[in-house]
Formats: C-alpha cells, sequence, structure tokens
C-alpha cells in the first residue's frame, strides 16, 4: 500500500511539474494590463518593479460585478499581501473598506479610490495611507470565488456559525460540511451570521483563503489545476509581470495555511451619520513596520499632501 502512494505521489507531482513548466504559454496570455498603470502616476519619481528578489508586494482587490458591472467600482475588499518564494510566508493586512482617506482633496472611504480610478486609484490610497512603496496589484470579480471552487470539486470548512440564505437555497451548517461554488461565494460574502461587523466577515475571509489555499495545493487537485488556471485567466486582473512568476509556480507545494499570517488595519469605528473606520495612526505604523519595513518610503509627504499644499500655494 505505502508502495503505491509513492507511486500516485511522483506521478501526481510528475503532472504537477509539467503543468507548471508550460504555464508560461497559460500566463502570457493573461490580462495583465501592464500598461494601464505607469510609476509616476503612483508616486514622484516611482518606478514600478519588484524590490526584494523571490517576493512580490500587491494589494488584492477583491470586486463584486453583481453591485455594479462597470470596470470603476467601490472595492469591496481590501488587503495588502506579501508573498514571499523561498520561506512561503504570506503576510496579508486587510485594510477595513470604511477606512477614511482623503481622495482628490476630498474625505472619502478607501474603497472609493477604486471606484475614482479602479487599481491606479486604490494602489495610491494605500501608499499614502500606509506609507510604502505599492506597485502590484490583483484585482478579482467575487466570481472567482465560486469559479474556483466548482474546479476543486469543492471545499471543506469548518463554519463557526450557520449560514442560512432561503431566497437562493443555500444553507450552510454549523461545523464542517463541503461547499460548492455558489456556497462558499456566499459565504466569503456574508456578514450578518458572522455578528454584522466588516471585521468579522475580513476575519471569515482570512480563514477561507488559508482553508482554499492547503485545498488547491493538496495532490488530490493536482490534475484540477489546468481547469484552475482557466479561472485565473478569466478572472483575474493584474500588472504583476505573470511570466516572471512561472519559475515560482513549483514552489507552490511549500505554501499552507500555517505560514499565512493574517492581520487587520488597526482602529475602530465612528458613526457621524455616515459609518467610518479610523485608522489608529501609531499602531499602523508598528505594524507597518513590522510586516513591511523594507517597503517604506523614504519621503512620508503623500500625494494628498502635495495637492493640498499646492492648493494653498495657489490661493497664495
Amino acid at each position: 500500500m505505502k508502495k503505491r502512494a509513492v507511486i500516485v505521489f511522483f506521478v501526481s507531482l510528475a503532472i504537477f511539474l509539467g503543468i507548471y513548466f508550460g504555464a508560461g504559454k497559460f500566463l502570457g496570455s493573461f490580462n495583465t494590463h501592464e500598461a494601464e498603470i505607469k510609476g509616476n502616476e503612483l508616486g514622484e519619481n516611482n518606478t514600478i518593479e519588484q524590490n526584494i528578489p523571490d517576493e512580490f508586494l500587491f494589494v488584492l482587490l477583491g470586486i463584486d460585478k453583481e453591485v455594479s458591472s462597470t470596470d470603476y467600482q467601490r472595492s469591496d475588499t481590501i488587503m495588502v499581501c506579501k508573498v514571499n518564494f523561498n520561506t512561503a510566508n504570506v503576510d496579508i493586512l486587510s485594510v477595513p473598506r470604511d477606512t477614511k482617506v482623503r481622495l482628490n482633496g476630498e474625505t472619502h472611504k478607501i474603497n472609493a479610490a477604486h471606484a475614482y480610478e479602479g487599481a491606479k486609484g486604490s494602489l495610491k490610497a494605500l501608499r499614502d495611507l500606509l506609507g510604502i512603496d505599492i506597485d502590484y496589484y490583483a484585482e478579482i470579480n467575487f466570481q472567482f470565488v465560486e469559479d474556483i471552487v466548482n474546479a476543486m470539486g469543492g471545499v471543506e470548512v469548518d463554519s463557526p456559525v450557520e449560514v442560512n440564505i432561503p431566497s437562493i437555497k443555500v444553507h450552510i451548517p454549523k461545523g464542517k460540511s463541503k461547499l460548492n461554488g455558489l456556497e462558499a461565494l456566499q459565504y466569503v460574502r456574508a456578514r450578518h451570521p458572522f455578528g454584522g461587523s466588516d471585521d468579522a466577515r475580513i476575519e471569515n475571509q482570512h480563514y477561507f483563503i488559508k482553508t482554499l489555499l492547503d485545498q488547491i495545493v493538496s495532490p488530490a487537485n493536482i490534475p484540477k489545476l489546468p481547469k484552475m488556471v482557466n479561472v485565473f485567466k478569466s478572472e483575474v486582473k493584474t500588472n504583476i509581470p505573470l511570466g516572471d512568476l512561472t519559475a515560482y509556480l513549483t514552489k507552490l507545494p511549500n505554501f499552507s495555511s500555517e505560514k499565512i499570517h493574517s492581520y487587520i488595519l488597526p482602529g475602530e469605528y465612528m458613526d457621524d451619520g455616515i459609518s467610518w473606520y479610523i485608522a489608529d495612526k501609531d499602531e499602523s505604523s508598528e505594524i507597518v513596520d513590522r510586516l513591511f519595513a523594507e517597503y517604506k518610503l523614504e519621503d512620508r509627504t503623500t500625494n494628498e499632501d502635495k495637492k493640498d499644499q499646492e492648493s494653498q500655494d495657489q490661493e497664495q
């Protein structure tokens, strides 16, 4: 029995390597939009580049096309991700979508940045908020969750609560169950079953990402990788140079949920007729220093500071 398991493992590994060494042709056809964002559009004298070998820093933007079919709309999920392919460590800092920021000289929630300028607007807002040199993005439609889970043949979760949506016949029991694509999509969208707060929904999304990764890289899903690659092709937009990623893909089995470290930007909610999330400056600076020290911008004068100064100069 052991001998048969070893043979199956190596056959699966061969299939895995074959798919990924040939992945360049798939990755090259992704909708990368490299010409869409120029470095100096994000910051003065900025260039879009990979700062640290074998590591990528990018923002993951979740867009719900069921809410709006336009390309520019409010981002529903905002996660700053640092992925190191040598250590297989992943750091995720979620920024609540109601976080109060300055955009174009006015006060807005940070999720509005995408509605104004798409991924470029989100990158600019995050550079200003966190003071880090973030050049890359990956934008996914929430439909991605349904499609990737269906391509995998389902995903197993251990839900702390029951999620029940009778109108679309979705019932997810408390405890362990296997979700199909539609159920998984509703699971990551759900907020009220988890207490109603955006923080609780973010924490549930962190859990789902970790669970999904463990199952994507499991040997049982290796034969399904071509289907999953096609889902990435159709549902993901990014300016990450995916051709460079081909060499890293064989390291995918090194990743696991145990190496994913997830956080929420420190702060608190305030309601003045509008619900805002106010980032705590000191605690936010501490977590940025801890997670993204190598990416901190030397000049902490933000795009918004410069715009305000220019306005004052013109008034004088």
